[in-house]
């Protein structure tokens, strides 16, 4: 088989560093761990929890000499190129896919997810790690034995970041530009946006963005020109 790398648009900002833990520390330690034969996650959440911005900081934290692939089901370029993206991943390393609910009910789909499924396990190598909005028993797929196959593994709840969290991550971000932001001036923001971790990144990437422009410091000054607030 070809190697293969990881394929997906790198994103500096999306890496572990950008990543507030909170209270999944027991999926990171599962997604970190060493593997020398097949593993199985499968991490469920509502939108907008970080899903994509997790599979992204494992992709970026492997080794060179380890081979993989990143697919979004929800991508439209992934859609057009159809099933066939998933033929020979068995022999990777890991295979992250992403959005997989966006395949319920395209009995194709499933029934390629299904045997990408059970040729990994038969190859023994491979950790499939999947994300969905919800459990297997939730999500509305045709094929009962891909529902039964995603069970093999570990099931995760990507848990959502609190107040406290989204203000870690703010900090996180510009931290990862050399930036810093005081308390003081968080406080000021969380009172004039919607705490919310959409909404937390974009302001996050607004204040990054002008602040390198202008060779600004972040201050209460700063953030009103920044957010237009």
């Amino acid at each position: 088989m070809e190697q293969l790398t990881f394929t997906y648009e790198f994103n500096d900002e999306k890496t572990l560093k950008t990543f507030v833990v909170g209270r999944n520390q027991g999926l990171i330690d599962n997604l970190l761990q060493p593997h020398s034969e097949f593993m199985q996650t499968y991490i469920y959440a509502p939108g907008n929890c970080g899903k994509s911005h997790l599979l992204y900081a494992v992709s970026d934290l492997l080794s060179g000499n380890q081979t993989g692939m990143y697919l979004s089901l929800s991508d439209p370029d992934i859609r057009e190129i159809g099933p066939e993206v998933l033929e020979n991943t068995e022999e990777l390393d890991y295979l992250l896919v992403d959005d997989l609910d966006a395949v319920a009910g395209d009995r194709t789909w499933e029934i390629a997810l299904y045997s990408c499924i059970n040729l990994a396990r038969k190859v023994n190598r491979c950790h499939l790690i999947f994300t969905a909005a919800g459990l297997p028993s939730e999500v509305k797929f045709s094929l009962n034995d891909l529902r039964t196959r995603l069970q093999w593994g570990e099931t995760f709840y990507l848990h959502p970041l609190d107040g406290d969290e989204l203000a870690t991550l703010i900090k996180c971000m510009l931290a990862t530009k050399g930036l810093e932001i005081s308390q003081s001036v968080i406080d000021f923001i969380y009172r004039r946006i919607t705490w919310t971790l959409p909404e937390v990144v974009r302001c996050a990437e607004k204040l990054m963005n002008f602040a390198i422009e202008n060779n600004a410091k972040i201050t209460v000054p700063v953030v009103k020109k920044a957010l237009g607030i």
